[in-house]
């Protein structure tokens, strides 16, 4: 039978997954479930697919495009699940089964949720000025925090262009006239002092 070539695909992603996704085989055919792996409904085998549908003459379901997702769904619960399905043939090239791939997040959106109210707390109030007035290096490490945050960028994927508009920004505010800015500032980014020079002398020659 067509079913028993994608048993072992439907237990090694359950496997690999688990307890987090549930692989479900539907029977175009008989409209039932042929094979569930991981069940985490109270779906069984043999219970109705519900999915008649994909048996009739009309061609609701494009045969063509052989996956179909990922797409929203939910679980009994409630919960948020991502889903994607995908056509299964015999062996004459034949659509005849349904595999769907329901992967349950709610789980791991909870842990996000803890994680977000540690790193990104509700209530953070911006750093003391009188700790941080006269602080220069902890000026430019918030420069460069705010820039990447702004910009989309992390640290190592500052390029050419992206650094130059990083020192326009603290050029703005002033802090390179402070003494020794451009060597604090050419160690925290891992640029040369010329690099740095050359860069800030285009852009005051630019500004004039």
């Amino acid at each position: 039978m067509w079913i028993t070539r994608y048993i072992p695909i439907a237990d090694s992603i359950a496997l690999l997954f688990k307890p987090y996704v549930e692989v479900v085989i539907h029977d175009i055919e008989s409209d039932t479930i042929a094979y569930i792996a991981n069940p985490s409904s109270d779906r069984k085998i043999g219970d109705p697919s519900e999915l008649g549908f994909l048996n009739s003459s009309d061609d609701k379901f494009p045969y063509s495009e052989y996956i179909k997702g990922p797409y929203e769904n939910a679980a009994n619960k409630g919960q948020r699940v991502r889903s994607i399905s995908s056509s299964l043939t015999d062996s004459k090239d034949q659509v005849v089964g349904l595999m769907c791939m329901n992967a349950d997040f709610s789980e791991m959106e909870t842990s996000l949720k803890v994680l977000e109210s540690f790193l990104r707390p509700m209530r953070l109030e911006a750093p003391p000025k009188i700790l941080f007035q006269n602080s220069l290096r902890d000026n430019l490490k918030l420069e460069i925090r705010d820039f990447l945050d702004e910009s989309n960028l992390s640290f190592d994927k500052i390029d050419a262009n992206s650094r130059r508009e990083l020192i326009e920004r603290i050029e703005r505010k002033n802090l390179f006239y402070a003494r020794k800015s451009v060597d604090q500032f050419s160690v925290l980014l891992g640029a040369s002092r010329a690099t740095v020079y050359k860069d800030l002398k285009y852009i005051r020659n630019k500004n004039k």
